[in-house]
């Protein structure tokens, strides 16, 4: 992993590159400093051309600037917290908290149990669901909550297989309940355990 730095329009960009990942993703991050709140903006991509940064950026420019200018024209104030973290000078609300380590935590399950089962999957979106653990759609897109991370890494592993088993089998027929249990031969206990959990009380 690599991480440097360089300007794009007046706007300092902190690039992370990690040869593993499939999608690249932009994050724009809250640091206080002294008494006022600054904008750090995060890049992290797979090795790709340089073209491809400045067209990305481009692209997501206006997007960036609003994230930007909200957060300096933030109020100053003090962390409450019950409701905020704060970490190496980065404030996070609990919400931002469990999606930045679901990004990196789930991506790399996905990732490998994609590979592992063959079924490639086109795009990954990480949300804070109120009714479902996962999804996924006929266009290969997969969403996960972000919840996933109270779990035990066990239940987890449950269901990114039971959203990369939908690729194959958009049911849950006979068929898909055996393509999980080929790779996770305990699936009826994971299931089970899965269903004794309420998100609503995460």
């Amino acid at each position: 992993m690599n991480t440097n730095s360089f300007d794009f329009n007046g706007l300092k960009i902190y690039h992370t590159i990690k040869p593993k990942i499939k999608n690249s993703y932009i994050k724009i991050k809250t640091i206080k400093e002294e008494d006022r709140y600054i904008a750090k903006i995060l890049l992290t991509t797979s090795k790709v051309s340089q073209k491809y940064i400045l067209e990305l950026l481009k692209e997501k420019e206006s997007w960036i600037r609003k994230k930007v200018l909200k957060i300096e024209e933030m109020e100053f104030k003090k962390i409450d917290s019950a409701q905020e973290l704060l970490l190496f000078g980065e404030i996070y609300t609990i919400d931002d908290f469990y999606k930045e380590y679901a990004t990196e935590y789930l991506t790399k399950r996905l990732d490998y149990f994609s590979i592992l089962m063959k079924l490639p999957y086109t795009k990954v979106r990480y949300k804070k669901l109120k009714t479902r653990w996962g999804s996924c759609n006929s266009r290969a897109e997969i969403t996960l909550n972000t919840q996933l991370m109270k779990l035990e890494k066990d239940l987890i592993d449950y269901v990114v297989v039971h959203e990369l088993a939908h690729l194959k089998y958009m049911n849950h027929s006979h068929e898909f309940h055996n393509l999980v249990k080929y790779y996770l031969d305990d699936e009826k206990q994971r299931r089970d355990k899965l269903k004794n959990l309420s998100l609503l009380t995460l």
